[in-house]
């Protein structure tokens, strides 16, 4: 795959204040208790509960997002460039989805297997720390129940990125099997819609709608990376439009 394809622009990182993240945390009051139930980190007397919101808005800007795909073979057999029909663009989403800008990921997946995705480096955790993540994505798609393509989300200490085994393109971490989470990735669920009444139909999930908890450890300099793509075994062209990621760490350390 050509290094074209990790060209976004830098931005800076979309922060929220404390007043931004009071009003986030009330518009997700179901992700809160998310994390306080379903994790268990409700502290007791003798701890402190501490909260990072994240809000990435991509009809401000990019917030330094970059985008790869993997789980493709390397051959010279065919022109994978006209074949696989690769495409990540900031652009705008289709009028009748509105008036902002997201990013936008496309392929014609030959193979039935190719995991599109994006990444994206957090500073400013607590060191070598456990944290509770709860994902929240807004995206529009072409996806059709039963197409199989399944959104992951997930967040680890090292980079992801493509390397090379048996002759394939994969990613350096574990996303489970298709349908199935793995230990770097969750699978949060099929985002195909069961009634499309348009080209792309919006949508609104995370792993506070799926039930199912998500940790990670940041590195000893309170580092960690987001992964958010889609996997799918559907042999034909699937386009997502990514227009807002929000994600919420806790930790009761």
């Amino acid at each position: 795959m050509p290094s074209r394809f990790n060209f976004f622009t830098t931005h800076s990182l979309l922060v929220v204040s404390n007043d931004q993240m009071t009003n986030f945390m009330r518009r997700s009051s179901a992700i809160f208790i998310f994390c306080l139930i379903s994790f268990g980190c409700v502290p007791d007397e003798q701890e402190h509960f501490h909260i990072t919101s994240l809000s990435f808005d991509f009809n401000e800007g990019l917030n330094d997002w970059e985008a790869d795909f993997t789980d493709y073979p390397v051959s010279s057999d065919y022109d994978q460039e006209s074949d696989y029909q690769w495409l990540s663009e900031y652009t705008q989403v289709p009028a009748y989805l509105g008036s902002g800008s997201a990013i936008k990921l496309s392929c014609n997946n030959v193979n039935g297997d190719v995991f599109m995705f994006l990444k994206k480096k957090i500073t400013g955790l607590r060191p070598s720390t456990s944290y509770n993540v709860v994902f929240e994505i807004e995206l529009a798609s072409n996806a059709i129940t039963g197409r199989g393509v399944i959104l992951k989300a997930g967040a680890r200490n090292v980079e992801p990125k493509k390397v090379v085994e048996n002759d394939n393109y994969i990613l350096n971490l574990d996303k489970g099997d298709h349908y199935s989470s793995g230990t770097d990735l969750i699978a949060i669920g099929d985002i195909g819609s069961t009634i499309p009444v348009a080209d792309y139909n919006p949508s609104v999930t995370g792993n506070s709608s799926s039930g199912e908890p998500f940790i990670c450890q940041t590195n000893k300099d309170g580092e960690i990376w987001l992964i958010v793509g889609t996997e799918s075994g559907y042999e034909g062209i699937t386009t997502v439009y990514y227009e807002k990621i929000n994600v919420v760490f806790s930790t009761s350390q």
